[in-house]
């Protein structure tokens, strides 16, 4: 079970959000970041400081979204690859475990922190059928190389 499950599946998720991270560092260097002064977050401005995030958000460049959304994409793929590289023998299950474990931390930080809703409906559609075509390359490449 360890080889077949939970080091495949644990690798994957790990390449999956190191490449979100990645996207994310990428579209700050490239973007530089709208300056809005946002308040502190506490319990007491949440309300405020949601507003103001929203706002931030809003002024992003397209550039800066499209990154970040490449990066869950492209995140789901590499995290399907991984899994199915790491996995002994073909498993499409993993791939798509890792897919749907991105797909949940996407979801979550859309929850949080307020995005355009064309960034979520894309991103989130894409993430498992990303995890699962990288899954299918990887498999198809460890066809090819006969090992």
């Amino acid at each position: 079970m360890l080889k077949n499950k939970v080091l495949p599946i644990g690798g994957g998720i790990i390449a999956a959000f190191a490449c979100v991270m990645l996207f994310d560092h990428l579209s700050h260097l490239t973007f530089p970041d709208v300056k809005i002064d946002l308040p502190e977050p506490t319990e007491e401005n949440r309300e405020e400081y949601m507003n103001a995030l929203r706002d931030m958000i809003n002024q992003l460049p397209l550039g800066a979204l499209l990154t970040v959304m490449f990066g869950w994409i492209v995140g789901g793929f590499v995290g399907g690859a991984a899994a199915e590289k790491i996995t002994p023998a073909p498993m499409t299950a993993n791939a798509l475990i890792v897919g749907f474990v991105l797909f949940l931390a996407t979801l979550a930080n859309l929850l949080m922190i307020p995005h355009p809703i064309w960034m979520a409906v894309i991103g989130l559609s894409a993430i498992v059928p990303a995890a699962w075509l990288g899954r299918k390359v990887a498999a198809q490449r460890h066809l090819l190389s006969g090992s």
